[in-house]
């Protein structure tokens, strides 16, 4: 929960630079714009189908946010750190982790099988933050997925009994 806030925060510091005087991050902000808009009305769109426990349509519209995500970063990879980490490598490494927990969720992960996948799947967070460290030498990926990785206790006691 707290790494959703520090987003929001640096999502503003984001808002900012497309008024900013440096036409360079006012260029770089709008070119990220439509992604960023996109990415917010599909969070929210998670958000109402998570609490009302529709989670197979959430599971759809998280999978519809790493796809929109994951173009947006192979389409502008190198955009200040100020832009990238709030808009590209911050929203997709949390939808990357909230496929995993709206999967449980989704399938009602409490018997042995389920709980057997979920401690491989798991796994694919560091597999996956591997991925971005060296092919793209992205550290931002990996601190993101690592503060996740580190809260996933919190993040997974939200889960429905």
């Amino acid at each position: 929960m707290l790494s959703r806030v520090i987003l929001y925060i640096l999502q503003a510091g984001y808002i900012w630079h497309l008024f900013s005087s440096n036409i360079d991050f006012v260029t770089a902000a709008s070119n990220v714009g439509s992604h960023f808009i996109f990415n917010n009305l599909l969070h929210f769109g998670f958000l109402m189908l998570w609490v009302r426990s529709r989670f197979w349509l959430a599971e759809l519209l998280l999978v519809v946010n790493f796809f929109n995500l994951s173009s947006l970063y192979l389409r502008h990879p190198n955009h200040p750190r100020s832009i990238h980490i709030p808009v590209v490598s911050g929203p997709l490494a949390w939808t990357y982790v909230a496929i995993f927990m709206d999967g449980a969720a989704m399938v009602n992960a409490k018997d042995l099988p389920a709980r057997i996948l979920a401690n491989i799947a798991i796994w694919g967070i560091l597999v996956y933050g591997i991925f971005f460290l060296v092919v793209y030498k992205d550290y931002t990926m990996g601190f993101a997925l690592s503060i996740l990785t580190a809260g996933k206790t919190d993040t997974f006691k939200i889960l429905p009994p």
